[in-house]
C-alpha cells in the first residue's frame, strides 16, 4: 500500500485530508510539526505531502533535512502564499507539485495519483523497503 506522510499544522485540514486520502486507498500518517514528521519518516513512507508554513520550521527546511537520508522521496507542497523564491528552492529540493490553498481537492487527488504512477511505473517494489533516516 502506498504510504503518504501528511504534514499540516491546521488540525481540521489535517484530519480532512487524511480521511480523504484514506478513502482513496492510501495509508496516511498525519502529523502537525516537522519534528513529528522526522520521527514518522523513519517508517516506510512513499510520499511527503506538506504545508509550506509549519510551526517549527518551513516545509522546505523539513524536506531538505529528510532528503539527506532519503534523497529521492517524492514531495508535494501546499501553501496559501508561495513566493517565487520558495518555488525555486522547492524545485532544487525536488518538489514535484505545488498546490495552492485553499486546496482544490480533485486537483490534489490527481496530483497524488500522478505522483504514485510516476514512482511505481519503473519499479513498483522500490518504495516497499524501509527507509533509513537518521536525524542530524
Amino acid at each position: 500500500m502506498y504510504r503518504i506522510l501528511l504534514v499540516e499544522d491546521d488540525e481540521n485540514t489535517r484530519a480532512g485530508l487524511a480521511e480523504l486520502l484514506r478513502q482513496e486507498g492510501y495509508a496516511v500518517e498525519s502529523v502537525a510539526t516537522a519534528s513529528a514528521a522526522r520521527s514518522a519518516v523513519s517508517r516506510t513512507v512513499n510520499l511527503i505531502l506538506s504545508d509550506l508554513h509549519l510551526p517549527d520550521v518551513s516545509g522546505l527546511d523539513l524536506l531538505e533535512d529528510i532528503r539527506r537520508g532519503i534523497p529521492n522521496i517524492p514531495s508535494v507542497m501546499m501553501t496559501a502564499n508561495g513566493t517565487p523564491e520558495n518555488r525555486r528552492r522547492g524545485a532544487r529540493l525536488g518538489v514535484r507539485h505545488w498546490l495552492q490553498k485553499p486546496l482544490d481537492l480533485p486537483k490534489l487527488l490527481a496530483v497524488i495519483r500522478e505522483t504514485v504512477n510516476e514512482e511505481t511505473k519503473g519499479n513498483p517494489s522500490q518504495f516497499k523497503t524501509k527507509a533509513a533516516y537518521v536525524e542530524s
